[in-house]
């Protein structure tokens, strides 16, 4: 076994180094697969150390030196320059060995009154804080996007489908609002997540809190939390907030897994509904005809990641309660997954605002079905008073005998219809060719629907100012914490207290 006068813990509680084996697989994930948590840890350092100095917890010299040597620490970490050592241990250690080459022992100040949890911790909330931020921006660019191609297509005209089936006439500014909807619920989730991400663990001690003169106060508002994590024990083992993130965002690609889901169905041979640039497919290799879209693939393929996220971090938060299983793969895998989701939302948002519509498509498609099924049936029964029931069978046997007649859906004449009706009901009505014609004309049944949410034109209109109205509240209060997380004046007290003491 190699000896590591690095390693800590050793001379003290441990005898020997860590064995090559512990080294090259937990300690090599620790300090390698979330370091990209240091700049925020050093932030931290920075913040205990002036509350420590502000406190007369450590001497006022020795302060000066470890609030110098923390800057120095970042101009490191900012320029990339240090040993990602794994014998070290976690990140923890590592930026404690960078700050020890360059003031030594006084480096040591740095841990009294805090466990390493808390500082790494501490620094994982901080970057989520900004990655939710983040997330958050992008999402509200997506449904700017969907609703601008909402009142683009605000006239073209198409049969919605349930069971891939036509079933009524919509405006596909109607259908694309269906996924906007749930976007805005994903943004309020997101915003509650993010409160609950916003509060700070600092100066919990280890688990109980700790007999110094510890200003969790001062803490919080150095490092830009609006509330303090209160009880000590669960600020330091909080497992239902990374759950809850992964359940957030995954609630959020799988609405958006849906949609792409349908596009892929719409952009095929059979559908020809919608087609995308040259630009954002990906040839085959073997068929030299085929145009994939891939980008598609890629945001359900990303779906199918957040899903099994959500298991992952329940399993890893399953256990005792003073475990640190819950946030040692956590570290990495929800920063992560919150960057692989805005880079999928970002990639949705050129799909849409690319993507051209065959309009003269959707409306044929309306036109050669019988999507009118539904509006004639209820004509029969508000104008005339047949119960529904039998209204939805006198139109299914009409419209029965002209497929069985291989006839087009326009030739539904009045005759057909008394006849279904005398031979179902027992009476015919009084109604016109050109009545019928106008109950089954497309734009007339679109214009009909004026329940409040329906695919009427003004009642679309009406959806798209609302979200817009919603989006921009949405964007002031995404902006003002964003401006909020700015740790430019943590730097310069920093500075200012190494000098002034």
């Amino acid at each position: 076994m190699q000896s590591h006068d690095k390693y800590y813990g050793k001379g003290g509680i441990l005898k020997d180094s860590a064995q090559e084996i512990l080294i090259n697989t937990a300690y090599k994930y620790d300090t390698q697969e979330y370091d990209f948590l240091l700049k925020e840890l050093n932030y931290v350092d920075l913040a205990y150390a002036i509350m420590l100095i502000e406190q007369n917890i450590i001497p006022e010299n020795d302060g000066k030196v470890l609030l110098k040597g923390l800057l120095q620490v970042k101009e490191s970490i900012d320029s990339g320059q240090f040993d990602k050592e794994s014998i070290l241990g976690d990140i923890y250690n590592l930026k404690t060995a960078m700050l020890e080459e360059k003031i030594g022992d006084i480096a040591g100040w740095i841990h009294i009154g805090r466990a390493r949890r808390e500082a790494i911790n501490m620094a994982f909330l901080m970057h989520t804080k900004k990655d939710i931020l983040d997330l958050l921006r992008v999402l509200t660019r997506l449904i700017q996007e969907i609703v601008k191609k909402a009142k683009e297509s605000i006239d073209v005209v198409m049969p919605d489908y349930t069971y891939l089936q036509h079933a009524q006439p919509t405006r596909f500014s109607h259908y694309i609002l269906t996924f906007v909807y749930p976007m805005l619920r994903d943004i309020e989730r997101l915003l509650q997540c993010y409160d609950h991400f916003d509060c700070s663990p600092g100066g919990s001690g280890s688990v109980n809190g700790t007999t110094l003169p510890i200003d969790r106060e001062r803490l919080k508002v150095l490092l830009k939390f609006s509330h303090i994590a209160y009880h000590t024990r669960d600020a330091m083992w909080q497992v239902d907030i990374p759950i809850e993130a992964a359940s957030s965002i995954t609630m959020m690609m799988t609405n958006i897994s849906r949609f792409t889901e349908e596009l892929l169905i719409w952009n095929s041979t059979e559908f020809n509904l919608v087609q995308f640039p040259d630009s954002l497919c990906r040839a085959s290799v073997i068929m030299p005809q085929k145009r994939n879209p891939y980008p598609l693939a890629y945001i359900r393929g990303i779906a199918g990641k957040t899903i099994g996220l959500v298991s992952n971090f329940a399993s890893y938060g399953k256990v005792i309660s003073g475990s640190p299983d819950n946030r040692i793969f956590i570290y990495a895998d929800l920063p992560n997954a919150l960057k692989m989701c805005n880079g999928a939302l970002t990639l949705f948002t050129t799909v849409i605002h690319d993507m051209q519509i065959n309009d003269q498509q959707m409306r044929k498609y309306a036109e050669d079905d019988f999507i009118y099924a539904t509006d004639l049936a209820d004509y029969l029964s508000y104008h005339f008073s047949i119960p529904y029931k039998q209204s939805h069978k006198v139109v299914g046997k009409v419209i029965r005998t002209l497929i069985e007649s291989h006839a087009h859906p326009s030739d539904i004449t009045v005759q057909l219809l008394n006849d279904a009706l005398i031979d179902i009901v027992g009476h015919s009505i009084d109604i016109d060719d050109q009545t019928l014609a106008k109950i089954i004309n497309l734009d007339r049944m679109l214009d009909a629907r004026k329940t409040p949410g329906a695919a009427s034109q003004k009642e679309v209109e009406l959806m798209i100012d609302s979200i817009e109205s919603s989006l921009e509240e949405y964007n002031n209060k995404i902006e003002s914490k964003i401006n909020a997380l700015n740790y430019d004046d943590l730097i310069e007290l920093a500075k200012k207290r190494s000098q002034s003491l």
